[in-house]
C-alpha cells in the first residue's frame, strides 16, 4: 500500500496538485465509460424518410383481332429510407476538447521545463509541432491568416520554459503551473476574443483536434505493457509466489490474455464472429490507465536519464490520460465512427505488439530470478541484459506491422 500510496512523501502543495489530477482523470474515466456504454453515437441521428409512390401495374390483359390490350390499375408503394441527421454535436463537446488542449499546454510546459539533456530540445522540438497542429490559423487571431500567431505563441511559451530551465531551476513546482496556468489561460484569451471568427471555440475544437489526438496515441503506447506488469506483479510477489513456478504462471496467465487480445482482434477486422465474450478495448484502456498510474513510479529507471519522477512526470502521465478519455469520449458522443476504429485499433494493436515484446524482455532478463520464486517485478525496469528500449522499438514495428 505504502507503494501504491507513493506521493504521501512529497510535499502538501505537491499532494494537493496530484490529487487534483487525480480528480479529474477519475471524472475524465466516467464520462469516456458513459459515452461508451451509455451515449455512443448520440451527436449523429438517424432519420427516416416516407414517400408514397404510385406505379401503373398490369393486372390482367386480352386480345382483339391482331390485337393485345392490358389492363391497368394503380398501385401506391410506400418507400422507406434511412438518412444521416447532420451532426448533431453538443455546444459543450467543443468546451472539453479546449479544456484538455488547456491542461496539456500548462501541464506540458511545466514538464518540459524539468526535462535533462538532449531530451528537452526534442520537447521544445514536440512543443512546436503541438502548436503547429492548433492550426491557429484558421482563427485569423489579430487578423493573421498564416502561421504568424502560432509562432508568436510557441516563442512566448518556448522562452518562459527555458527560462526557468536554464535560470530559475530553483523554482518549485507548484509555482510553475501557477505561472504556467496563467500564461495559457492569456494565450487563449487573446486567441478566442481578438480572433475575427464569430464563435472561434467550436472552430478551435474542430481544427485544433489533431494535437490531442497523437497525444492520446502516444499515451496509449506508455500504458500498453502495464496490464503485463500486473500480471508479473501478482506472480512474483513474495506472498504469491512460493508453491509454484513464478515463471510459468506469468506465461500462462499472459499468453491467455494475448489470446484474447487475438480473438479480439480477428472480430474487429471480421475474420471472426464467435458467441463468446470478446475483451473490448475500451475496458483494456480503462484497466490500464490505473495500472499505469500506479506502475509509473516503477518505471522511474527507464526515465530517470529525461526527467525526475516526483512529482513532474508523475502529474503529466496524469494529464495524458485525462486527455485520452476526453478525445476518445468525444470520438463516441459525436459519431465519429472512423476515430473510434482507430483508438480501439491502437489500444488492441499496441497490447498485442508490447505485450508481446514485454514477455521476452521479462524472460531475458529475469529467467532466474523467476525460476527462484524471487520478487522479479521489483526490479523489472532495471534489466541487466536487454534494455527496455527494444520494447517500444520491435513494438512500434509491429504495431505498423
Amino acid at each position: 500500500m505504502k507503494s501504491l500510496l507513493f506521493w504521501n512523501k512529497w510535499a502538501k502543495p505537491y499532494q494537493w496538485l496530484y490529487a487534483f489530477a487525480l480528480c479529474l482523470f477519475v471524472a475524465a474515466a466516467t464520462f469516456f465509460i458513459i459515452s461508451e456504454y451509455g451515449a455512443k453515437n448520440i451527436g449523429l441521428k438517424w432519420e427516416i424518410s416516407t414517400e408514397i409512390k404510385t406505379l401503373p401495374v398490369v393486372v390482367d390483359s386480352f386480345q382483339k383481332g391482331f390485337f393485345q390490350f392490358g389492363v391497368q390499375a394503380d398501385n401506391q408503394y410506400v418507400f422507406q429510407s434511412f438518412r444521416g441527421s447532420v451532426q448533431n454535436t453538443m455546444p459543450w463537446f467543443a468546451y472539453l476538447i479546449t479544456g484538455s488542449i488547456f491542461l496539456l499546454l500548462a501541464a506540458g510546459a511545466v514538464t518540459i521545463s524539468y526535462v535533462k539533456s538532449w531530451w528537452y530540445y526534442v520537447a521544445l522540438t514536440t512543443l512546436g509541432a503541438f502548436f503547429y497542429f492548433l492550426n491557429l490559423d484558421v482563427l485569423e487571431v489579430y487578423g493573421f491568416s498564416n502561421l504568424s500567431w502560432t509562432i508568436i505563441s510557441f516563442l512566448f511559451f518556448g522562452i518562459s520554459i527555458h527560462v526557468f530551465h536554464s535560470f530559475m531551476p530553483q523554482v518549485g513546482l507548484a509555482y510553475r503551473y501557477v505561472y504556467f496556468f496563467f500564461l495559457t489561460a492569456l494565450f487563449f484569451f487573446l486567441t478566442f476574443f481578438y480572433s475575427n471568427l464569430t464563435h472561434p471555440i467550436p472552430y478551435f475544437a474542430a481544427y485544433a483536434w489533431y494535437a490531442p489526438f497523437a497525444l492520446s496515441l502516444v499515451y496509449i503506447v506508455i500504458i500498453s505493457t502495464d496490464v503485463f506488469g500486473g500480471f508479473l506483479y501478482l506472480t512474483t510477489e513474495a506472498k504469491n509466489a512460493k508453491k509454484y513456478s513464478s515463471l510459468l504462471n506469468f506465461l500462462l496467465i499472459s499468453l491467455f490474455y494475448l489470446g484474447n487480445l487475438v480473438l479480439t482482434f480477428l472480430k474487429n477486422r471480421g475474420s471472426l464472429d464467435w458467441n463468446i465474450l470478446y475483451l473490448e478495448a475500451p475496458l483494456i484502456l480503462v484497466i490500464s490507465s490505473f495500472l499505469g498510474i500506479w506502475a509509473h513510479k516503477k518505471k522511474e529507471p527507464i526515465y530517470q536519464s529525461m526527467a525526475d519522477f516526483s512529482p513532474t512526470t508523475a502529474i503529466w502521465l496524469v494529464v495524458l490520460a485525462i486527455n485520452c478519455f476526453v478525445c476518445f469520449g468525444h470520438a463516441n458522443v459525436s459519431g465519429n465512427d472512423p476515430l473510434q476504429e482507430v483508438l480501439e485499433d491502437a489500444v488492441i494493436f499496441s497490447q498485442l505488439s508490447f505485450g508481446l515484446m514485454f514477455i521476452v524482455f521479462v524472460i531475458a532478463n529475469f529467467l532466474t530470478i523467476m525460476e527462484q520464486n524471487l520478487p522479479a517485478h521489483a526490479v523489472v525496469y532495471k534489466p541487466k541484459f536487454m534494455p527496455f528500449g527494444f520494447v517500444r522499438i520491435i513494438g512500434v514495428i509491429g504495431v505498423f506491422a
